[in-house]
């Protein structure tokens, strides 16, 4: 008989644990802190700050563009900054996306430039074709100091 009150009690014990679980799964579904449950993904960026190019590059309007196609820069940061990426074989340029908050002119240099004034979301691309040479490429970034941005590229090959 001993036995089966403890059985029992183990059995509370499960029983507690499953309801408690329930209780706060209850909880924080319908949580609106960014994505389902709260999860906020990693491509979320605050309301008042720039939206990700990514985000907007992924509605079928870009489908033909972003078909197979994996960045080969994709940031974000604050202020002028120089970045590095790797040459690959057969890509014969590099094409630009930025977006900023608050809005402002922006300058990106990959051996010539594409500038014009970036707002939250991208509006514009431009395409730079891959300066000559061997080894790392250089980009530059250049917004005003307090300027937030994300910057994307994407090889275009032949």
């Amino acid at each position: 008989m001993g036995s089966g009150s403890r059985g029992r009690g183990v059995g509370s014990a499960a029983v507690a644990a499953a309801l408690l679980a329930a209780a706060l799964l209850a909880t924080t579904v319908g949580c609106t802190s960014g994505g389902p449950g709260g999860v906020v993904p990693e491509t979320t960026t605050p309301q008042a700050g720039p939206v990700d190019p990514l985000l907007d590059l992924a509605s079928p309007d870009y489908a033909d563009l972003m078909e197979g196609v994996r960045p080969s820069l994709h940031l974000r940061g604050e202020g002028p900054a120089r970045y590095s990426i790797g040459r690959s074989a057969g890509v014969r340029e590099q094409r630009f996306f930025v977006s900023c908050h608050p809005q402002s002119p922006f300058r990106v240099t990959f051996g010539t430039f594409y500038s014009g004034t970036c707002t939250s979301h991208f509006t514009s691309s431009g395409s730079i074709p891959v300066p000559a040479g061997d080894g790392p490429l250089s980009v530059e970034v250049d917004v005003a100091a307090g300027v937030h941005y994300w910057l994307v590229a994407i090889p275009v090959g032949p």
